[in-house]
Order: C-alpha cells, then sequence, then structure tokens
C-alpha cells in the first residue's frame, strides 16, 4: 500500500505547470522586428516661396515588406494645402514616382506661427505592406497663385530605401 506523499504531489503540479507554460510559450505569435527610425524632410517651393513643408520619419520592418511612418505637414506661403502621396518601388533615375500606394495628407487641425511653418498643419501616421518593397517615396506637392492668377505647383519627394 502506497502513502500519501506531498513531494509526490507538488512535483505533478509543477510537472503539469510546466507543460502547459511551454504549450502557451510556443503557440504565441512572433512579433515583429523594426529597424531604426529614418528621418526625412521635404520643401515644396514656388519660384522660391517656400509652399509647403513635411517632417518626420520612416521605420522598415525587418522582414522587408512593411513600413510605418510619422509625418507632420504644414502649409508655409502657399495659397494651397500641400498634398503628400506615398509610392513605392520608385526607380533611382527618371521621372515615374514608382507605385502609387497612399494619400498620406493630414487633416490640418492646427495652425502655428513658428518656423518653419507660418499656417495650418497636421500630423498623420501609417503603417502599409507591398510584396517585394524596395523603396519608398513620399512626394510633397504644393502650390500657389502667380502674378497672372495662375495657379503654379511644385513638388518635393525623398526616396527612401528599404535596408532590409
Amino acid at each position: 500500500m502506497r502513502t500519501f506523499s506531498w513531494k509526490r504531489l507538488i512535483g505533478v503540479v509543477v510537472s503539469a505547470l510546466l507543460t502547459t507554460v511551454g504549450a502557451v510559450a510556443v503557440a504565441s505569435p512572433a512579433q515583429a522586428a523594426w529597424g531604426s527610425q529614418i528621418p526625412f524632410t521635404l520643401n515644396t517651393f514656388v519660384s522660391s516661396t517656400p509652399v509647403g513643408y513635411a517632417s518626420g520619419w520612416i521605420q522598415f520592418e525587418t522582414n522587408g515588406t512593411t513600413f510605418r511612418y510619422q509625418v507632420t505637414v504644414c502649409r508655409q506661403s502657399g495659397y494651397l494645402l500641400p498634398q503628400l502621396n506615398i509610392y513605392v518601388n520608385a526607380p533611382s533615375v527618371g521621372t515615374s514616382h514608382g507605385t502609387y500606394l497612399a494619400n498620406a495628407t493630414p487633416s490640418y487641425s492646427g495652425t502655428t506661427t513658428g518656423s518653419p511653418c507660418y499656417s495650418s498643419y497636421g500630423t498623420r501616421s501609417g503603417q502599409h505592406s507591398y510584396p517585394n518593397l524596395n523603396n519608398v517615396r513620399f512626394v510633397l506637392t504644393g502650390g500657389t497663385f502667380s502674378h497672372s492668377n495662375q495657379l503654379v505647383t511644385d513638388e518635393d519627394f525623398n526616396r527612401i530605401v528599404n535596408p532590409y
């Protein structure tokens, strides 16, 4: 006949707990690894008059297909609110912006009088995935009216290569 043993009971309970913890740890999904934040700045001018400004960062996931960003865009001396668009896989030379991915224009919810912005501004953040992501191009377009009341626009862009 066997006698009751506390040591044996504690051993069985500890073994069951370790088995459960191990099963839960194996079933947990892996967390994404992100590279460092890469800062960028865009300035749009029409005939040396600053019309739009954007400043922010982009961060690539180490899987090579996902990026996230945060950017603040503001109107300077432009008549129109600047527009910010995101393109992917732009060639290193040439006029093509690449494949259009998204509009990243923020809702202009604030105003400021500090440099470099003197008017409306807003901040936008987002995350996108794209297969075979080689680079991301942010394109800032701003505009104003010339002396002949003709709308004149210009743009600035920054092409950021995916390091993964």
